[in-house]
């Protein structure tokens, strides 16, 4: 593949790798579930995370609440920052 685009003149475009910036951890809810993410009944066991999206220049941060027993998404929020009070909004 190499010879063949050297003959044609073609040169691939080598990107610099990008680390993410490991910034101070401002809150570490306990382990509850201690992994055990089945439920029986509804509205017995709920779970949370924060995804981040890249939307042109911004991110954005989505956050779901979700009801283990059916997967159903309960409640979610969207924000500019990945903060607790994104999380702790929708418990309130």
């Amino acid at each position: 593949m190499l010879k063949l685009m050297n003959e044609l003149g073609i040169h691939s475009i080598l990107r610099k790798k990008r680390h993410g910036k490991h910034g101070k951890t401002s809150h570490i809810a306990p382990n509850l579930l201690n992994r055990d993410f089945t439920a029986t009944a509804l509205n017995q066991k709920w779970g949370t995370d924060v995804t981040e999206f890249h939307v042109g220049q911004e991110k954005l941060y989505f956050s779901p609440l979700m009801d283990l027993a059916n997967r159903e998404i309960i409640a979610y929020n969207f924000a500019t920052r990945p903060k607790f009070s994104l999380v702790k909004k929708r418990l309130e």
